[in-house]
């Protein structure tokens, strides 16, 4: 099992060699331009990066109610939900440590809508209500940098060596009634335990602590620990995208447990890792989204959510 801390941040002061490919023509003019620029243009940070918002965003509203999480007090009776992404605000901030290393802060802040398919009737077999409600998301990463020159060109004088786990929530934060307590990851090589996303961090590369590599149709267990005040269990969906595909599927209810002030409830689920035809390497995210009860069941509640998402490489291996 690998627990990680925020003291690897500190740890990483180790000799590096290589750079990133660099495709600009006009260099950047200062190094925290540089870093900024490089989020978006280095392929083992970017493509995690775009697999965030290509994770969240649904394309059309994906079916909830067989799965059973109606009851019979529900205001609305739920068919399908969806998330629909109007746009996206990008910032950001980077903090430097000497002159050897800094960490970049990506925020976003997704606008848009949650989308339900519903009826006010609790024997209706078909939905008959489109309920909208308005929501703003802030999904956060760090990326750890390290210096790997002093050119002229503050292009070629950092590389990516580290990146955070994705943390995210509905604003303003107090209409979030749980917390995420915990993620397990069960791949196929190892375990991987997270109580602190934003400073749980996964190297670059074929080293120590380094992003999980699967295999194209490995099996993964996810668990997701969430703590309540609400006697309604949450909605918790596993999402996952591949270029070609969009997934989401229920996680499951495993346990639950009363403590002070709430309940502490256990989800899980198996997926497998998934590559394209033709692909032979893909980076991606697993996210385990989490809505209360209300905010899917109730037309008057506001849209309450909180995410953690795990970075993944896939690889097909031979005969696959």
């Amino acid at each position: 099992m690998k627990q990680f801390s925020f003291i690897f941040l500190f740890a990483l002061l180790i000799a590096l060699v290589g750079c990133a490919k660099d495709d600009v023509v006009t260099p950047p003019a200062t190094d925290d331009q540089a870093i900024e620029e490089m989020l978006t243009s280095v392929d083992s940070v970017s493509e995690f990066s775009e697999s965030d918002e290509a994770t969240i965003s649904d394309p059309e509203e994906m079916e909830w109610e067989k799965y059973g999480f109606n009851k019979a007090t529900t205001p609305v009776k739920v068919f399908k939900w969806g998330r629909r992404v109007n746009s996206v605000d990008r910032n950001v901030n980077v903090t430097r440590f000497g002159d050897t290393m800094a960490v970049a802060l990506l925020t976003k802040v997704f606008h848009g809508n949650l989308v339900i398919a519903a009826s006010y009737e609790d024997t209706a077999h078909h939905a008959d209500t489109i309920i909208r409600k308005p929501f703003h998301e802030r999904i956060q990463r760090k990326v750890i940098f390290a210096r790997i020159a002093n050119s002229d060109n503050p292009r070629r004088n950092w590389k990516p060596v580290a990146i955070s786990l994705v943390a995210g929530g509905a604003l303003p934060d107090s209409v979030n009634l749980f917390t995420i307590e915990k993620l397990e990851v069960f791949a196929p090589a190892d375990t991987y335990t997270v109580t602190e996303p934003l400073n749980t961090w996964l190297r670059l590369g074929n080293y120590r602590d380094h992003v999980p590599v699967v295999r194209h149709g490995d099996s993964v267990i996810v668990r997701l620990t969430v703590v309540s005040s609400d006697d309604s269990a949450e909605a918790v969906a596993l999402r996952w995208a591949a270029e070609q595909g969009h997934f989401r599927e229920r996680v499951r209810l495993v346990s639950t447990t009363p403590v002070s002030g709430g309940y502490e409830r256990v989800y899980e689920r198996t997926f497998r890792a998934h590559l394209p035809f033709g692909r032979f390497i893909g980076r991606y995210n697993v996210v385990l989204d989490v809505h209360s009860w209300g905010s899917l069941n109730d037309d008057a509640m506001p849209v309450s959510n909180r995410l953690w998402g795990f970075p993944y490489d896939v690889r097909r291996g031979n005969g696959n």
